[in-house]
């Protein structure tokens, strides 16, 4: 079962305040998967999965993918 909803305040990465997104638009899902982030947030970035290393890589738009 899926809900959508819009967080009040701000959402960024850990270790990169300068990526805060204001009142983002969020799915909440009961699965199995964690770590979900939403697609409005995400495809501000290039991005790309190092799956050895369990991390995602996230660049400036127009930037070479890590």
């Amino acid at each position: 079962m899926r809900y959508d909803a819009r967080l009040s305040g701000s959402v960024h990465l850990a270790a990169a305040p300068q990526t805060a997104q204001d009142h983002p638009k969020v799915i909440f899902q009961e699965i199995v998967h964690d770590g979900l982030i939403g697609s409005e947030y995400l495809y501000r970035y290039r991005f790309s999965f190092d799956l050895a290393g369990e991390r995602m890589l996230l660049s400036p738009p127009g930037s070479p993918a890590g």
